[in-house]
């Protein structure tokens, strides 16, 4: 099922216009006949029933292009219907023949020429339902050019919703064992840079010796005998 249409004032207007010229052009041969012979007036109801069609789309557009396109098919019908009825009589006139004109009169009994009033009516019969199924197909391009409005999302699911399938129990998996302990790690061995012996230091220069200066030194004082105690008795 189509999604509901947006309402469009060029279509609506354009069908309306194809349902008032069909009808026009059903009703106008028979008001220019009054009062004359017409032959001419059978067109009212093909036309009549384009009219009935393209007001039916006028109304119900909305509902779906293809609802449109078949109501304004039958229409059309009805108006080729019509024009084709019309056009007959002065298509029967020109291979069976007519009557002279009057005042002469008509012996061989073949029918009398198209009058005036009936040249007139099926004229407009002829431009009005061509101008009708013109106006119908602007409507429905208009409505074929209008873009479509987003689906709604369904309310309820199309279809019931599916069960996962049953899955098969998960299979045990092997404990592992502890792995045992290697033990410390070895120290690495790290072997010492092969390094050039350094050149042994110069000898340090032997300090200055200085003289001491011969005035400088004091002269040493002579040292007193001690004399020996005399024997106390």
């Amino acid at each position: 099922m189509e999604p509901e249409l947006e309402s469009n004032v060029v279509v609506e207007r354009a069908f309306w216009v194809a349902a008032a010229l069909a009808a026009v052009g059903g009703v106008a041969p028979l008001l220019v006949g009054i009062g004359h012979t017409n032959r001419i007036g059978a067109v009212l109801f093909p036309f009549a029933a384009a009219a009935v069609a393209m007001a039916a789309v006028a109304l119900f557009y909305r509902h779906g292009r293809s609802l449109s396109v078949l109501v304004y098919f039958l229409g059309g019908l009805a108006i080729a219907y019509g024009l084709l009825l019309v056009l007959a009589v002065p298509m029967r006139l020109a291979v069976t023949g007519s009557c002279p004109p009057a005042p002469q009169r008509c012996t061989s009994g073949f029918e009398m020429q198209l009058t005036g009033q009936e040249s007139t009516g099926l004229s407009l019969a002829v431009a009005l339902g061509i101008l009708a199924v013109l106006a119908g197909f602007v409507g429905l391009a208009t409505l074929y050019r209008q873009k479509a409005p987003v689906a709604r999302p369904a309310v309820w699911p199309t279809l019931p919703p599916k069960h996962p399938a049953a899955q098969p129990p998960p299979e045990a998996k092997p404990e592992r064992q502890p792995e045992p302990d290697p033990g410390p790690a070895p120290a690495p061995v790290v072997e010492p840079a092969l390094a050039a012996e350094p050149e042994p230091p110069p000898p340090p220069p032997p300090p200055p010796t200085v003289e001491p200066a011969v005035e400088s030194i004091p002269a040493a004082k002579p040292r007193r005998k001690r004399r020996p105690k005399p024997p106390t008795g």
